[in-house]
């Protein structure tokens, strides 16, 4: 059994507790595997190592986090059917479906769009993050969508870049219940984590990230709209959270 290290990072979303915040930002590590963590000296925030786990983090700090895996097996290369839509000597273009999630994590070691991506194109190993490589940007188990996997690193890095610093524009469709005020518009609603539970993201005032959307109904149906949403900010959920605080849609 070999030993290994998944790097994550994130930014605090409230004022917790550091164990209590990467609990909550990461659903499969436990309280005393992010205690463990910080006394390894394996956590920094804002760029320097922090070792208490006590520490109380402020909204927008930023958090990066060396977890140490134990892998009893390198990722597995499945013959797993793949919606191509392009690919050459830099990029693969995936159609992904709905219901696949995108790279093995807790409770997904298989199975996963990265498994099947493996078996094709097994140079992939080395490109980016170990666990998931060559993948640049995600989409949610539930989400289907085009997803675009560095071949090499130099593309990695430079796909990287251009989804961090918002060059890569982003369009979804989305079908939502009943009808928006206006046919076009601008959501500008910040988010955050709801104080109850912990595990969702909510519409917040005061303390919560800004987040923007633009949309325009594409079609209007009786009781639905179907519409084409681009995002300016990339808040969890955001499109969702947005879409049910427009709960003021017209029915």
């Amino acid at each position: 059994m070999t030993k290994a290290f998944e790097k994550r990072s994130f930014e605090a979303e409230s004022n917790e507790r550091l164990d209590k915040a990467i609990c909550v930002a990461f659903e499969d590590v436990s309280r005393g595997r992010a205690q463990a963590a910080i006394a390894s000296e394996f956590v920094r925030v804002n760029g320097e190592i922090c070792t208490k786990a006590s520490y109380r983090l402020e909204l927008g700090d930023k958090i990066d986090i060396n977890l140490e895996l134990e892998r009893e097996e390198t990722l597995l290369a499945e013959d797993l059917p793949l919606n191509v839509l392009y690919v050459d000597e830099n990029v693969i273009v995936i159609n992904k479906d709905a219901g696949w999630v995108v790279h093995p994590g807790a409770g997904n070691q298989s199975g996963t769009l990265v498994n099947a991506l493996l078996y094709r194109w097994p140079e992939l190993r080395g490109v980016g993050e170990e666990g998931r490589p060559g993948i640049v940007h995600r989409l949610d188990k539930d989400t289907s969508g085009v997803l675009i996997v560095a071949r090499n690193n130099e593309t990695y890095k430079w796909l990287v870049r251009q989804f961090k610093t918002r060059k890569a524009i982003k369009t979804y469709l989305a079908l939502v219940d009943g009808h928006p005020p206006t046919p076009n518009g601008r959501i500008e609603a910040n988010i955050g984590r709801d104080e109850v539970h912990r595990q969702r993201m909510t519409v917040k005032y005061g303390k919560a990230r800004v987040a923007i959307s633009e949309y325009q109904t594409v079609k209007a149906f009786a009781r639905h709209s179907l519409l084409e949403v681009r995002p300016h900010t990339g808040r969890t959920h955001q499109i969702r959270v947005h879409g049910f605080h427009q709960h003021a849609y017209h029915r």
